[in-house]
């Protein structure tokens, strides 16, 4: 298989599976609400001007701009576009070996943080454990061979629960380098 073909293929294998843990994120979260949940109070949104941390529903693409994610992973990225709702943002690229980030906020109050921070601090799924975050921030490393590599943050505090989630060719000292800086920046806009 010629390079270039082999590049796409990974591309698109990559793609896949960053929507699949999406899914699987969603449908976990929506287990514990889903349709017949109350609506969330407020229906705020937490934007880049920062303030309070409010109820309702956050604009995860509103936290960061595209140069801020740019910085942080070291490789352009295209502007964050809504993946799944507005609490959850991408920040993707179109080289598959460059680092694409996924954002997911659910603010204090809202239907789901509750379940999500619960979880986290029952040592959901296990992990690092990372100061300075939060009340817990938990971070996880996968390497998928020579393919990409994964690094999960979840955190939960007095803002709610913030997840990030970023994929490319980056060893794990890097990765979690521009996931702390993201979240720092995040969390200070909540």
């Amino acid at each position: 298989m010629a390079k270039s073909a082999m590049t796409h293929q990974f591309g698109r294998c990559r793609d896949a599976w960053h929507a699949s843990a999406v899914l699987l994120f969603a449908l976990a979260a929506t287990g514990c609400g889903g349709a017949n949940a109350p609506p969330e109070a407020g229906k705020g949104t937490a934007g880049a001007a920062g303030g309070p941390a409010r109820t309702g529903t956050a604009d995860a693409c509103a936290l960061l701009s595209q140069s801020e994610i740019a910085e942080a992973v070291g490789n352009p990225v295209l502007k964050g576009q809504p993946f799944a709702g507005p609490e959850v943002c991408k920040w993707d690229t179109e080289n598959p070996d460059h680092v694409s980030v996924l954002l997911t906020v659910r603010l204090k109050g809202s239907t789901r943080e509750p379940y999500l921070c619960d979880e986290l601090r029952k040592g959901g799924g296990g992990g690092e454990r990372v100061e300075g975050l939060g009340d817990i921030a938990v971070w996880k490393f996968s390497s998928a061979a020579r393919l990409f590599n994964s690094g999960d943050l979840e955190t939960c505090g007095g803002k709610g629960f913030l997840s990030l989630s970023l994929n490319g060719k980056r060893d794990e000292p890097a990765l979690k380098q521009a996931v702390l800086a993201i979240a720092r920046k995040a969390l200070e806009r909540l």
